[in-house]
Parts: structure tokens; sequence; C-alpha cells
């Protein structure tokens, strides 16, 4: 018998499986290199090649400036992006034909994702027109490098300008009279800096980011709010990647923010005390000797930085306010600026937000508001996590107390009567009392009847009033000097604005007007 030639059924089974095996690695080998060599379009902007691609992305509009109305002139250094220039833009200003500004780039090996953060982060700034914070000149969106044209704030960043003032510093020189500033110009700006940020919180804005890095000095050393952002690169130490959340700044950020990731008007006011512990320390770390990750911890449980060497109280009381651990119990920057306002110079009068007419109607909005009046036995809240003890004494004793609370004793401070007398030789001053050596719980004396109506800033007075100074002792005015015991009075007006100071730094007002003359206020320790 012959044997069978047919296939039994096993092998058939098997070529089977060998074909359909066959088939699926050509399958999934066609497969790979399509997707490899021809990847289908996509409707990511980060998938793009196309260096054009981000100019058709972003449709140019009425902030549009011709590249040849740009010129370069000198670095002033790196940026987030790329290249941070000082230059000239040509009729960008009406009533300029030429005018200083900063123009920032885009590396050029920067992704399309990062060419786009940089052209929407600069539109964010198209919406923004007030003095205190930078302005937004132009974009050059067409063709290669994109530029970003800005107000030049000659000074850059308030945290660079803290640190240079410092007596150790480099570029500290007694003999040029550059030395740390004075109360006087950090309640300056930090009515600015509140300005800037009223008006971004009028306008429905949170900042998220507010620090001295992100704050500039002008050529006058005015300071506004700027950059949104464009700065992480440069201080890459001040923030911390928690998780798949990205870089964030802890040591500036609100408890809700770090437990919650909750931004709001209300954390950014909790930053805006970090700034001001930033200028109470010429820009130092705050949370000095924690960990991100221990500040992180500390804030949540209801810590607060400690107060500053050598800060006055006004200051450290403003940082008190602005680090109630609920929300609800922080002033609003409107509410800064009015504790601030007497403080102010007289062009921030002229040109702030806070005096517009705009900024007005926000203020009596602010005003018929009805401050919840917080318990302040009301206990902190804690993290949920139970299983966490925190490492470090928790300092809550400035957040126990409510915010109306708070303004009340500031305003009161502020309030107290307080006379000056001095027992040597002075001389008056045009910027402060410390200069004719007053201190707290003195009076001070003067006769001269021939005043004329900026008399009042000869005593570094800032605000209109009358004032009623009682001659009891030895006295030098730029006239005269004069030696009378009398108990005469002498009376004068100012339409000047007020700012007195005495020898420690405290700043003295505002002034009350009583029975036609007024008290000399002032807020001592």
């Amino acid at each position: 018998m012959e044997p069978s030639t047919g296939l039994t059924s096993s092998e058939i089974f098997g070529y089977i499986i060998l074909t359909l095996t066959l088939l699926c690695t050509s399958l999934g080998l066609a497969y790979f290199f399509r997707r490899k060599y021809f990847p289908p379009p996509s409707n990511k902007l980060i998938t793009s090649i196309n260096p054009e691609y981000v100019s058709m992305q972003y449709q140019p509009d009425e902030w549009e400036v011709p590249r040849e109305k740009i010129k370069l002139i000198r670095e002033l250094g790196q940026g987030s992006f790329g290249m941070v220039y000082e230059g000239i833009a040509c009729d960008l200003v009406q009533g300029s034909n030429e005018i200083k500004c900063a123009i920032k780039t885009v590396n050029e090996h920067a992704t399309d994702r990062e060419r786009i953060e940089f052209l929407n982060e600069a539109s964010v700034m198209k919406a923004f027109d007030t003095a205190h914070v930078v302005r937004l000149l132009g974009v050059v969106s067409r063709g290669q490098p994109t530029l970003v044209v800005m107000e030049l704030m000659a000074n850059g960043d308030l945290k660079s300008y803290l640190r240079s003032h410092r007596p150790d510093s480099d570029a500290y020189d007694p003999e040029v009279c550059i030395q740390p500033p004075t109360l006087k110009r950090i309640l300056q700006m930090a009515i600015e800096i509140a300005d800037g940020m009223a008006y971004l919180s009028a306008k429905k804005f949170v900042h998220r980011d507010l620090a001295a890095r992100n704050c500039m000095v002008s050529e006058n050393l005015t300071v506004k709010i700027g950059d949104f952002g464009m700065t992480r690169d440069i201080y890459e130490t001040d923030y911390y990647r928690k998780g798949t959340k990205g870089l964030l700044p802890v040591r500036w950020m609100a408890p809700e923010s770090l437990k919650d990731g909750v931004f709001t008007s209300s954390s950014d006011v909790w930053s805006y005390g970090v700034v001001l512990w930033e200028m109470a320390t010429l820009a130092s770390q705050p949370y000095q000797g924690l960990s991100n990750d221990q500040v992180l911890r500390y804030v949540i449980d209801g810590g607060v930085m400690e107060r500053p060497e050598n800060c006055p109280d006004q200051l450290y009381e403003l940082m008190r306010l602005t680090w109630q651990h609920k929300p609800s119990a922080r002033p609003s920057f409107f509410e800064l600026e009015t504790l601030l306002h007497a403080d102010a110079n007289p062009e921030f009068r002229k040109i702030s937000f806070y005096h517009s007419p705009q900024g007005q109607e926000a203020l009596v909005n602010m005003q018929n508001t009805i401050l919840v009046n917080d318990d302040p036995s009301t206990p902190l809240r804690h993290t949920e996590e139970d299983d966490y003890q925190s490492e470090f004494e928790v300092n809550k004793s400035s957040q126990q107390i409510a915010k109306p609370v708070l303004m009340e004793r500031l305003m009161s401070r502020r309030e107290k009567d307080t006379t000056f007398h001095l027992d040597q030789k002075v001389g008056s001053y045009q910027d402060s009392m410390s200069y004719i050596g007053s201190t707290p719980g003195t009076s001070y004396g003067h006769r001269d009847k021939e005043f004329s109506e900026d008399a009042g800033s000869l005593f570094g007075s800032r605000s209109p009033a009358f004032y009623s100074i009682p001659n009891k002792s030895n006295a030098v005015s730029p006239e005269r000097r004069h030696k009378d015991s009398e108990e005469e009075e002498t009376q004068f007006s100012t339409t000047a604005p007020i700012l007195l100071s005495n020898a420690n730094g405290y700043i003295m007002g505002p002034i009350t007007s009583k029975n036609g003359t007024a008290n000399i206020k002032t807020a001592d320790r």
C-alpha cells in the first residue's frame, strides 16, 4: 500500500499558525515604519516642526510692530526664553519719535511650545494700561526671531536691586551713596506694588507668582509689576517641582495654594506679604534653613516667618496682616493701599490706579463691603495628613488675630498722639524727621511765623493739614535759629503731602485737625 501524500490535520494547523504569525509581524513592522517615517498630521501645537507655524498660530493685531522700527543696542541679560536687549523703538509712543525700550527675544533653539508660551505671556499684557504694571509696547511676530517690545525698567528686577544695595554687595559703594533703601523708600515701593496688584485684581487677573524677582524697578525707582512668569528660568532655585504639578514658587505661596492648588487675589495678597519680607531683608531667601518640602509642610501647618531683624513695627504689621491662614481674613490690595496711603509721595497721587476714577469706584465698592468679623479664637486649618508631624515650631500667634482687629490696631497705632522736643542744636531737613533728631515721645518746638505753604515739607511733611507746634526748645530752621522757652504756638498750613519718620525709621502720621489746628500723631513702639 502506497503511503499517503496528503497533509495531516496537525501539519495544516501548524502552517496556518505560521502564516498568521508572519502576517501579523509584517503588519506590525509596516505600522511601525509608517508611524516613524510618515507620521499622521496632528492638531497638537507642540508636534509642528515648521518654524513659521508659531506665526500662523499667533494672529498679528494692532500691537504688531514693523521689524525695521526696532533697533537693538546692547544686551541686558539672559531672559527665560532668550536674550533681553536694550533698544530703540521708533514711532511707538505718541509724541515721541524714539524711545528706549526692553526687547525680549526667543532662543533660536526654543521649541514651538516655548515660542507660543512666549507670545501668549506677552499677549496677557495687552489688556493692562496703568502706571504700576510694566507696559507692553509692541510685538514683532512676522519672521524670525520673534520680539516682544516692552517698557524699559533701567534698574532691573526688584530682587537684584535690593541685593545690590546690601552693605556686602560688590555694587555697594558708600562714596556714591548707594545705600540700603530707607523705610520711606520701602513703603513707597510697597504701595506701588499694591497699586499694580489692585489694578490686576480689579481686572480679575490672578498673578500666581508675585515675588521681588517679578517686580521691576524703573530709572526713577518706581516699582511695577512685570514679566508675568518670564523670569522663571533666571531664578530657577526659587521654584520647586511638586510631583507632576510643574515648578511652583512654594516660598511665596499661600497655604490654600500649596494644599489645594487654589489661586485667587487673596493668595496674591499672601505673596505680597512675602515681598514685603524680601524688601525688609534686602532679598534674603524666605524661610531660610528650610528645604522646599519643609516650607510646604510648615506653611500648610499654619507657620509664618518671624519678624526680620531691625524690621520696623509698621512693616511687620503689614506682613502679619497678609499672612492670615484663612483667605477671607486677609485684606484686599485696596485695603493695603488705604493703610499705606498716608506714606505715598505726591507723584503717586497723580498717576496711581488707586486715585483714578476707576480706582475710586473700586475703592467705594470695597468700603461698602462689610468685613466679616472672624472670631479670633477660630482654630487654624491644619493639613489632613494626620500622620505628619512638623519638626519645626510653628509661629501661629500672628494668625490668631482677625483682619478687622489687626486693621484697627494698625490704624490706632498710626493715630496715637505724640509730641516732639529737641534737647540739642539741630537742623531741619526736607525728607525726614530723623535729620532733626526726633525720637518717639519727645516734643518739637519751632517759632518761625513766616512759613510758606511748603513749610510742612521742612519737617518731612507729605499731606495737607494745619499744624500747631509748641515752641519749647532750641531749633534751627533754614532761615534762623531760635532760643525761646515761651509756650507760644505757631500755626502753619501746607499743601504738600505728609511723611514723618523718626530717628528709628518709624513712620509718623497721619495728621488730624482739632479746633482749627492739628496734632502731630505718630506710631511709636
